[in-house]
């Protein structure tokens, strides 16, 4: 639905007072989380002040213009500004709709916002890769047909394309010897059309994902992406039922330590290491505790938190489509956020979200190794 007075978030974009908590830690109001607002320092930058912008369209006193679109597409959609809203208004919404009116006029924050929408429309990925490329089920050694199922492992359009490896995680499936299958042309979760502003494609992609993953009869889906675990749980309540289970990779870890299916050696090497809370599982699911009991069952791990961390953490500046999008502003998180990861003394630093891994990786960070959780679970499994 396009902006809107009948909306439920319309009345905050009466109500909010300015008061800027959606910027800052709440309680430690010297603390910024909000990275739009902490690389440019402007109110309307922030969540509230894009409900700010939304209310003077709803007046008639703000028109379609790229000015506007600038202030829309300066954002990370990271949900701190939700978070931290001390009333909890709808924030997010407001963002993902204030884009939707945007792009219903023609009006888009830049040629490659309008040319990543046009990938997906005509290829269903974001780079525009022919369906061909994606990476095939036999090449991962697992099966399409749902009959002794246990999971199916939703691959998402960055493992499913890209080159991120799957080798960890297909690693400790055959350590725990789960009967995993995966779609054949697996279809995109439509994530990426909500966020850029296109709810009708994104309402068509939800419809087909839901009709082929409840076709199956199997009550688990694995995702890899935390963006795709984020749309088939939350946003998919306004498309229909999806009747499996849906969990995210660090979730199924704990569930198959706990059934005693994956063991972990008791005895390993010291690594001290840091943490980066995924913006999905952490603020849009509140499921970001999952992966530190995971890192609490690793022998030899000291964790540090960083000061900004659990639903304060700061965005790695690859949320919403930033390094593509607001190029500017994902060099300013990325490298505020590794350096703020540096000051913890860890050796490294330990991700659950490939965008995330993507992110800090292309950044370069200095002494410090990037590697996924799985990864890292991976090379604990006991012989």
């Amino acid at each position: 639905m396009v902006l809107s007075r009948d909306a439920d978030y319309a009345h905050y974009l009466y109500t909010c007072n300015r008061c800027r908590s959606c910027t800052t830690n709440r309680g430690r109001a010297s603390v910024i989380v909000c990275p739009s607002y902490a690389h440019l320092g402007y109110f309307s930058y922030s969540g509230g002040g894009k409900g700010y912008v939304a209310q003077g369209i709803l007046e008639g006193k703000v028109k379609a213009s790229p000015e506007v679109a600038e202030v829309a597409m300066h954002c990370l959609l990271c949900h701190a500004c939700q978070t931290m809203c001390p009333p909890g208004f709808e924030l997010i919404t407001v963002v993902r709709q204030l884009r939707e009116w945007l792009v219903s006029r023609g009006i888009y924050g830049s040629l490659a916002h309008r040319q990543l929408l046009d990938n997906l429309r005509n290829c269903g990925n974001m780079w525009g890769l022919a369906p061909l490329k994606r990476i095939s089920a036999k090449k991962l050694g697992l099966s399409t047909r749902p009959r002794n199922t246990e999971a199916v492992l939703f691959l998402g359009c960055h493992c499913g394309f890209k080159k991120s490896s799957l080798e960890s995680e297909l690693k400790i499936i055959a350590a725990a010897r789960a009967k995993v299958m995966v779609l054949e042309d697996e279809p995109c979760c439509g994530n990426p059309a909500l966020e850029l502003g296109d709810q009708g494609l994104f309402q068509e992609m939800a419809e087909k994902t839901i009709k082929r993953l409840n076709a199956l009869g199997v009550e688990k889906v694995v995702t890899i992406c935390p963006h795709c675990t984020s749309a088939l749980v939350n946003d998919y309540l306004e498309i229909g039922e999806l009747e499996p289970e849906v969990v995210h990779f660090s979730e199924w870890f704990l569930e198959l330590i706990d059934e005693g299916r994956l063991k972990l050696a008791k005895q390993a090497p010291k690594l001290i290491a840091t943490f980066q809370d995924s913006c999905h599982l952490t603020r849009y699911l509140e499921r970001g505790d999952v992966a530190r009991e995971v890192l609490q069952q690793i022998g030899g791990l000291e964790l540090i938190e960083m000061n900004r961390s659990g639903d304060a953490a700061f965005c790695c500046g690859a949320g919403s489509w930033g390094e593509e999008l607001v190029p500017e502003l994902w060099r300013f998180t990325v490298r505020e956020r590794l350096r703020e990861a540096a000051g913890t003394g860890a050796s490294a630093l330990i991700v659950t979200c490939p965008y995330c891994e993507r992110s800090f990786q292309k950044a370069r960070p200095k002494k410090m190794e990037v590697t996924s959780l799985a990864r890292l679970v991976a090379s604990q499994l006991k012989d």
